[in-house]
């Protein structure tokens, strides 16, 4: 656990070292999962807390979410890789990219706990702009995996983390 704390804190303060170590950690993917999963857990928490879900649904929510969270972190993992190596010449495996990619998610734990927060304050009409600066972040991290892990140049790191947002987006767009 103290090793997912220590790689989460360096990817939520986007540290070139912590992604680079990442690549090579074959816990990694494994500790990706956990993240993504978690990110579905904290939002069905917030769901409930603001209530918009009632707590019979908690299996199922909890079900529904981690599916859909778990398939648009892949799609991000994918298209990374997609446009790192078959479009900008970065060279990479798709394996090594799932596990940073995976820790680059972790804006996504934080957002919902700082939705309620706002909610609890009275200040909910700010909780969509919290979606959009976890997608940012998502896209900084995007952005580090994809110097780090493809060895891309900062133009074309923007260039594939941007892509890989927008297609998280839209399949965000159609999962969720």
């Amino acid at each position: 656990m103290e090793r997912i704390l220590k790689n989460a804190a360096g990817a939520m303060r986007l540290r070139r070292e912590t992604y680079a170590r990442l690549m090579w950690d074959e816990y990694a993917t494994a500790d990706a999962v956990l993240i993504v999963v978690a990110v579905a857990a904290v939002q069905l928490v917030a769901s409930i807390v603001v209530g918009r879900v009632g707590a019979l649904g908690l299996l199922q929510g909890l079900l529904r979410l981690a599916t859909g969270e778990l398939i648009r972190w892949m799609v991000a993992a994918l298209v990374m890789w997609l446009v790192s190596t078959k479009l900008l010449g970065g060279r990479g495996r798709i394996p090594a990219t799932v596990g940073p990619t995976g820790y680059a998610y972790l804006p996504f734990v934080v957002a919902p706990l700082v939705r309620i927060a706002l909610s609890v304050g009275g200040l909910s009409r700010y909780a969509p702009f919290v979606e959009v600066v976890a997608s940012l972040w998502f896209g900084l991290g995007l952005f580090v995996v994809a110097q780090v892990l493809f060895d891309l140049a900062r133009d074309r790191a923007f260039i594939a983390a941007s892509v890989s947002l927008i297609g998280w987006w839209l399949v965000t767009l159609v999962v969720l």
